[in-house]
């Protein structure tokens, strides 16, 4: 499976012209190898949206880029709503279950809530990084209460670059988490160790984006 992770700032006085237009891509129901697609706004981070598309494989993403996202998107007038967007494709390395088996489940379950990591691993600790995402984070993300499901996720075009993504039942759910399960799971993992940088992030999910294949 491949997760595209897009990136924009909507421009302030086009947030609801941005949504409307956001409802065009229900259009990828029952587009080949489409699996799930849901976005927010970032919480604490005024105007910055991130949107999540779920694909089978890196083969129906790129078909999917080569023909119809033009069309749906040339369709409306969303590129004219926000800046500063991009786009990463990732694949997946591993699914962290929660109450749902992944981040598919838990977005079909309604999750409130993506908690995004996007990390730079030193190369020599790649190997360790992944290793402590199956035997600590894995086992402890799924005990935390709301966590509903995520994933572990390599960049395509840069093996040092992953992400983390876990949804939560409630924004509550994701604080208690942070302040009580968070630090030790850390310091087990020994995370500090593993990372050049890291840039976290909340997301807010809006329900009517989210659509499901």
């Amino acid at each position: 499976m491949v997760l595209k992770d897009f990136q924009c700032r909507v421009l302030e006085n086009k947030s609801e012209q941005f949504s409307i237009e956001q409802h065009r891509w229900a259009a990828l129901v029952g587009e080949p190898g489409f699996v799930a697609q849901c976005g927010g706004y970032e919480q604490g981070n005024r105007g910055w949206v991130q949107i999540f598309g779920l694909w089978n494989d890196i083969e129906a993403y790129r078909r999917f880029m080569g023909g119809v996202h033009d069309q749906v998107f040339e369709s409306g007038e969303q590129g004219a709503c926000y800046i500063d967007g991009k786009s990463t494709v990732y694949e997946r390395v591993l699914d962290m279950p929660g109450v749902e088996a992944d981040l598919v489940g838990a977005i079909g379950h309604r999750a409130a809530l993506v908690r995004v990591a996007r990390c730079w691993v030193h190369g020599d600790r790649i190997e360790h990084f992944v290793e402590m995402q199956r035997s600590v984070w894995k086992p402890g993300m799924c005990e935390a209460a709301g966590m509903l499901g995520g994933g572990f996720w390599r960049c395509v075009d840069h093996e040092d670059r992953v992400m983390v993504t876990t949804a939560w039942a409630s924004v509550a759910d994701h604080d208690r988490y942070r302040r009580k399960d968070f630090p030790a799971l850390c310091r087990k993992a020994k995370t500090v160790d593993d990372l050049i940088t890291i840039e976290g992030s909340q997301v807010v999910l809006s329900p009517s984006w989210t659509v499901l294949g």
